[in-house]
């Protein structure tokens, strides 16, 4: 889980516990920080996608896509924003566009929409909205949509003792709904819960240090026993187990992957025919691998 409040309100100040990222602040360090983030973001949409045309499994575990949830609340403060609006705004729209298919999923909140409407290129690539009482059409429209207001979906109809309540559309009809109320104690436990989960070996976020994990790979790459030229992620972290005494024992593909993925390695796939035979072999090229040792050695 990915947290920003360009507001710097704290509401999700819980969250930090647990959040690979969390940035909270209204001040110009904060957003550069958030941007930064963004740009992370869609570079690691984009190496997802390189992944799936090789692989075209996202949910496997070799694959190294866990899912990655970002959270931005008071979002228009991003897009308003004097220096980085724009840019904001571009790399949003893309992560909404393209991202669900590669397991990346976005919550935009806005407390103020008609102040600091939200771009269309935003609002027409959400397709889950909800939107609590608001008192005019305009901003009951920035938020459910183009023609809500007018169609009969109206949270202005709302009142102040409808706490929690509104309209709600996703993939079936419109509908009003009552949002659970959590308060901070309950949050608190929660935020504890997913600390506790997210410190638990095999987790993806708690794979050890990135750094290490190409001079490891050294050590062990000429034991290696490629076919065609792959090995598969699972047999490889076989060979830094048996390189490395307890070092990986609580590793999974997954954890691999996802750390040597910080060094440009991904699954490729190979395809040969052999007396009119295809043979595929899924995994990481010796190639692939001498070259990321090499560089690690240069550096």
């Amino acid at each position: 889980m990915w947290v920003f409040d360009p507001r710097g309100a704290g509401d999700f100040a819980v969250t930090a516990r647990f959040a690979e990222h969390y940035e909270s602040g209204f001040d110009n360090q904060t957003t550069d920080a958030i941007l930064a983030h963004l740009r992370e973001l869609r570079a690691e949409m984009d190496r997802r996608f390189a992944t799936l045309k090789a692989w075209g499994v996202a949910g496997d575990p070799e694959v190294g896509m866990p899912p990655i949830v970002v959270v931005v609340d008071e979002c228009q403060e991003l897009f308003a924003h004097a220096r980085h609006g724009r840019e904001a705004t571009d790399l949003l729209a893309d992560v909404l566009r393209r991202g669900r298919a590669a397991r990346i999923n976005m919550v935009l909140a806005a407390g103020n929409p008609d102040a600091q409407p939200i771009p269309t290129q935003i609002r027409d690539n959400i397709p889950v909205r909800f939107c609590l009482r608001v008192t005019g059409h305009y901003t009951n429209d920035q938020v459910l949509g183009a023609g809500a207001y007018r169609s009969g979906l109206r949270a202005t109809d709302l009142t102040h003792a409808d706490t929690g309540i509104g309209i709600l559309i996703d993939d079936d009809r419109p509908r009003t709904v009552r949002a659970f109320h959590v308060d901070h104690a309950t949050a608190e436990q929660a935020a504890d819960r997913a600390a506790a989960l997210r410190d638990k070996p095999g987790r993806a976020t708690n794979a050890p240090p990135k750094t290490g994990i190409i001079g490891d790979l050294a050590d062990v790459l000429d034991s290696i026993g490629f076919v065609d030229g792959v090995v598969s992620g699972q047999e490889l972290l076989n060979a830094l187990r048996s390189g490395w005494t307890n070092a990986y024992d609580a590793w999974t593909a997954r954890d691999l992957a996802t750390a040597l993925a910080a060094h440009g390695l991904s699954i490729a796939v190979l395809r040969r025919r052999t007396d009119g035979r295809m043979t595929v072999h899924r995994g990481y090229t010796r190639a692939a691998l001498t070259a990321a040792v090499g560089r690690d050695s240069a550096d």
